[in-house]
């Protein structure tokens, strides 16, 4: 069953993370790179519309930004985490995703709309894979994921000074796939074990918003209330679990510009925290229990430099991401303690501090150079213990214990191509290129919550310091290049 709880967190950690935030996708690139073109082009950076004066339903208070109205389309395409070690492919990831908004005022004072209402519906389909070989073991997966978003936004614009915006979304995903394992050593090899999975979530958010401009100063303010529903089906040794998990959570942002939208200094913070808890069934069975807590904090500043012929954006961003697990579940047909429980603990954490920056050259009157960089320290920690009780009167045993450091270093580099017009048109098309190196180090051990002591072997004549017999296991991956294609078309009318 220790299958069964890593999928859980997997899949817990991969969802309820900031990706729910990134409209039309919740794939990997999301973690790291914001995929939409025009941010593309700034190296990836996820800047809050209202700063850069861009209608986006995601933030309903910049609604009026489009004016008399604004239609756009956007399409983008990642062949993402293409992993090879020692010249094999080990896993990979790919996908698309489409997304369609209408922004459109409602009503006209004095010529000038009061009423704004935004429309966004977006899809996100993904292939991912994963084989790797262990000393004596083999692990692999495979997953498709699709996801729909819904999301509705309406913003009251009182006067030239304030404004307030309220929107609703609602995102479901669906995740399908099979896992493996297999033993090689010792000979024969033992039977594959297959474990088919099933994971479908639904979320629904509900936003508020303020906002406010004083000369040329903007500040504002975006709360979101989440709640949630998952289910998780895995099927092991002919046996259907279920690990159900209704949940909740809410998202405040602020953000603060000083100065005019294309030459001003910013900021922006958002902080994220959801909570999960719930039963795993067999049929209308209880058996077991598990709770999921995640934070997240995201920091970005820069400055904005825009004109006729050139643009430049430079942007120096912090994200730290917390999640735990805790979850047991009575894997005998006897219920506890009548049988064997096992269960999981889990927590870890990810930091990744980046530097990103975007610049444009105008080539013609219509046509405008773009291109982005962006350089990225990530750093993420797990820790995990299994717990197994067979005798209830006996103590706790640990057969499984330990922890993954893992280091990276990540970036883009993106080109692209915007044509625009006066007041109508505008279209971009760009590619990115991903890169990155990784590091991580790992260690396991059994039977107690503590790190082992180092058994230190016998000092030799010729040795004055020996070494640790036993070391943690380290290794490295370099990510092949991967890329982003991505295109844009907005019409204003």
């Amino acid at each position: 069953m220790r299958l069964l709880h890593i999928c859980a967190a997997i899949a817990c950690a991969a969802l309820l993370g900031d990706t729910w935030h990134t409209p039309a996708a919740a794939g990997v690139a999301e973690l790291l790179f914001d995929s939409r073109p025009e941010s593309l082009v700034k190296g990836g950076a996820s800047v809050p519309g209202p700063i850069q004066a861009q209608a986006e339903v995601r933030y309903p208070a910049s609604l009026p930004e489009a004016g008399r109205g604004l239609l756009r389309a956007t399409t983008v395409s990642d062949h993402l985490l293409e992993w090879r070690r020692y010249g094999r492919r080990i896993g990979g990831s790919k996908g698309s995703a489409r997304t369609r908004e209408l922004i459109l005022p409602l009503d006209y004072c004095r010529d000038q709309p009061r009423w704004y209402l935004g429309l966004e519906n977006s899809d996100f389909d993904s292939f991912t894979d994963y084989d790797r070989i262990r000393p004596g073991k083999q692990d692999a997966f495979i997953m498709d994921a699709q996801s729909n978003l819904r999301n509705v936004g309406l913003t009251y614009q009182p006067s030239s000074s304030l404004r307030l915006a309220i929107g609703q979304r609602k995102q479901l995903y669906d995740f399908t796939g099979t896992a493996w394992r297999w033993r090689k050593q010792p000979q024969p090899p033992s039977p594959m074990k297959e474990f088919p999975y099933a994971l479908g979530l639904d979320t629904r958010s509900r936003i508020f918003a303020l906002e406010h401009r004083r000369g040329d100063r903007l500040w504002g303010l975006q709360y979101t209330d989440i709640d949630f529903d998952s289910a998780l089906s895995v099927n092991s040794k002919g046996t259907d679990y279920w690990i159900i998990s209704p949940g909740a959570g809410a998202s405040w942002e602020i953000y603060y510009r000083q100065g005019n939208p294309d030459e001003c200094l910013f900021m922006s913070g958002r902080r994220t925290k959801l909570r999960a808890a719930g039963p795993t069934l067999t049929g209308r069975m209880l058996r077991g229990e598990h709770t999921f807590d995640f934070a997240g904090t995201r920091i970005q500043a820069g400055r904005r430099c825009f004109s006729d012929s050139f643009e430049s954006q430079v942007i120096f961003e912090y994200a730290s991401n917390r999640m735990s697990l805790d979850g047991f579940i009575d894997s005998d047909v006897l219920p506890f303690p009548l049988g064997e429980r096992q269960g999981l603990e889990a927590w870890g954490k990810m930091h990744t501090v980046g530097l990103r920056y975007g610049g444009g050259d105008q080539v013609s009157t219509r046509l405008r150079l773009l291109w982005g960089l962006s350089l990225l320290r990530s750093h993420a920690e797990l820790h995990y213990v299994f717990k197994q009780r067979s005798d209830p009167f006996g103590p706790m045993e640990y057969p499984h214990v330990g922890f993954l450091n893992f280091d990276a270093i990540s970036g883009n580099i993106a080109l692209g191509l915007r044509y625009s017009d006066a007041e109508t048109w505008r279209i971009t098309g760009v590619a990115s290129l991903q890169f990155g190196a990784a590091d991580s180090q790992t260690e396991s051990w059994e039977g107690s919550r503590q790190l082992p002591p180092r058994v230190v072997s016998a000092p030799s004549p010729s040795t004055r310091s020996p070494e640790p017999a036993a070391q943690p296991s380290s290794s490295s991956a370099k990510l092949q290049p991967s890329y982003i294609l991505g295109l844009s078309i907005e019409r204003r009318f």
